[in-house]
C-alpha cells in the first residue's frame, strides 16, 4: 500500500512540473510554485488520484479497524455511569458553558449506550442536552378580563 501511494505522489509531482502558480506570494528560488499553492494543490489533486484509485477506503477502514482496536486506557468511560463509552453526544455546545473550545460545535460528552437518547441516524443525546433542549412547560394563560 505504501508503494502504491509513494508511486501516486510520484506522479503528482511530474504533473505539476510545467505549471506556475499565479497568486503573487514570493515563491523560493527556481520553484514555479509559493508554498501554500503548492501545498493546495497537490492535496487537492492526491485526494483526486486517491478516490480514484480507492486508497481512501483502504485508509478509512484502517483508520476505523485502529479506533476499534484501541488501548482500553485510550477509550473514554461515560460520564454518567463510568462504563465503557460507545458514543459521543451530537448536541449543540452553546447551552454547555463548561465547554470552551471554539473549534468544537457539539457536546461530544462520552457516554454509554444506556445514557444515549438516539434522535436519529447516527445522532445521539447524552441526559444534559435532553434536559436543555427539551422544551419549557407553558404556563396556563388564566383569565384576561
Amino acid at each position: 500500500m505504501t508503494r502504491q501511494l509513494k508511486q501516486a505522489d510520484a506522479e503528482i509531482y511530474t504533473e505539476l512540473a510545467g505549471t506556475k502558480c499565479s497568486c503573487g506570494r514570493r515563491k523560493g528560488a527556481g520553484k514555479s510554485f509559493c508554498w501554500q499553492c503548492w501545498c493546495k494543490l497537490r492535496s487537492a489533486m492526491k485526494r483526486a488520484l486517491y478516490d480514484e484509485r480507492g486508497y481512501c477506503e483502504s485508509v478509512r477502514q484502517a483508520k476505523q479497524f485502529l479506533r476499534e482496536r484501541e488501548a482500553p486506557s485510550a477509550r473514554r468511560r461515560c460520564k454518567w455511569c463510568s462504563a465503557w463509552s460507545t458514543k459521543l453526544c451530537d448536541g449543540p455546545r452553546a447551552h454547555n458553558p463548561a465547554i470552551v473550545s471554539h473549534q468544537r460545535k457539539t457536546c461530544d460528552a462520552p457516554m454509554c449506550d444506556e445514557h444515549a437518547k438516539s434522535i436519529g441516524p447516527d445522532r445521539d443525546l447524552c441526559p444534559d442536552c435532553v434536559k436543555a433542549l427539551a422544551p419549557s412547560p407553558v404556563p396556563e394563560q388564566g383569565r384576561l378580563l
